[in-house]
């Protein structure tokens, strides 16, 4: 099937134009952050999204996941655990939205997602108000992310992020067509296709930590926060417990609920020794003088088809603050009030709180 020029064209201005603003807004439109008085130590500031990483006692209550040893071998380098944190979404656009804005969401009050949500929700990813908060205060931000077209582009791309042009052709009639039946016609060999994305995730992860450690060894003349973002825990699960690369073969069997528990818990180990060695040469890079945070963006998901749980948002979180500003954070926090929780305990801020609400939204192809 052709897409018209002239379809394409009236649905790109549609868009860009109709949608410009997004369909996905922050729930406080006039609130600005009080800084209460400007920030006197401007600590480098690292965040660390692992996506779909999730909380030790929720993996162990949930799914019988024993990964006690990334919350005692990080508290062990001066991490604070956080217990009992939870996202505020379980979907990565509208989770980080929410985190980098300090604020929850506006979401259409349609039954299921669509792709103008997801785009709308990256545009606030893109355009945050941590990063005008930061600036303000003389910082840099850097973004070693796939969803992020401020600071640095990734090396690769993935296959996690919609893109426009596949929000066009969706919002056609030969489009929602090709997407609803179209695999029956062109379908790739599904071990190619894994194999290339395995070989995409591995060289994308190794560009982000690359670069992560490389901003932290060089020499700035101002403060600067970078947002990092790794899929490591992220399905497909793609290393065993010893690191070993699983087959394509292997992942492809990963389709029902007990065996993407067993891959995601045999990948965990890898995971975890990859972030223990992450945060040593962070915290040696930084002299433990950077702020430094290890999270997920939401819970560990692996039975959508058999509904939604409330696990799905208990995220794993640790923070490092050094010596001089160290000060117990609370732990059950959401993820929209993290920042504002480490600025006004460690820095002496005064920004506004958020109810720390989990708010289901569903996708309209898993509902």
């Amino acid at each position: 099937m052709i897409f018209s020029g002239l379809q394409l064209i009236q649905l790109f201005g549609q868009i860009l134009g109709k949608n410009n603003s997004g369909t996905v807004g922050l729930q406080s439109h006039s609130r600005k952050p009080e800084s209460g008085s400007v920030v006197e130590k401007r600590p480098d500031i690292y965040l660390i999204i692992v996506d779909e990483l999730a909380g030790s006692s929720s993996l162990q209550r949930y799914y019988g996941i024993d990964n006690s040893s990334l919350d005692s071998g990080l508290a062990e380098k001066g991490f604070q655990v956080l217990p009992h944190s939870r996202s505020n979404y379980y979907w990565t656009h509208f989770s980080v939205a929410s985190l980098l804005n300090m604020d929850l969401l506006e979401v259409p009050g349609r039954k299921a997602l669509v792709y103008d949500d997801y785009l709308s929700a990256m545009r606030l990813m893109q355009n945050n108000r941590l990063m005008n908060y930061l600036g303000n205060n003389d910082y840099s931000f850097y973004a070693y992310s796939s969803f992020m077209e401020k600071g640095l582009r990734p090396a690769v791309r993935t296959s996690f992020q919609p893109r426009l042009l596949t929000a066009l052709k969706e919002n056609t009639l030969p489009g929602k067509i090709l997407k609803d039946i179209g695999f029956h016609f062109w379908e790739s060999d599904p071990v190619k296709t894994l194999y290339s994305q395995q070989q995409q995730l591995e060289a994308y992860h190794t560009w982000v930590k690359e670069e992560t450690l490389r901003s932290a060894g060089g020499t700035h003349k101002k403060p600067f926060m970078v947002y990092s973002h790794l899929f490591i825990a992220h399905e497909p699960f793609l290393h065993d417990s010893l690191g070993a690369l699983r087959l394509p073969e292997l992942q492809l069997r990963d389709t029902t609920r007990a065996q993407k528990v067993a891959a995601y818990g045999s990948n965990l180990q890898y995971v975890n020794r990859e972030l223990s060695s992450f945060a040593d040469s962070l915290l040696q890079r930084t002299n433990g003088a950077a702020i430094i945070i290890i999270a997920g963006d939401h819970g560990f998901r692996p039975e959508f088809d058999q509904g939604y749980g409330m696990q799905y948002f208990d995220n794993f979180c640790a923070v490092y603050l050094p010596d001089p500003i160290r000060r117990p954070l609370p732990d059950s926090t959401t993820l929209v009030n993290l920042f504002p929780s480490i600025f006004n305990t460690s820095l002496g801020q005064k920004l506004p709180l958020m109810p720390d609400s989990t708010i289901f939204l569903y996708d309209k192809v898993e509902k």
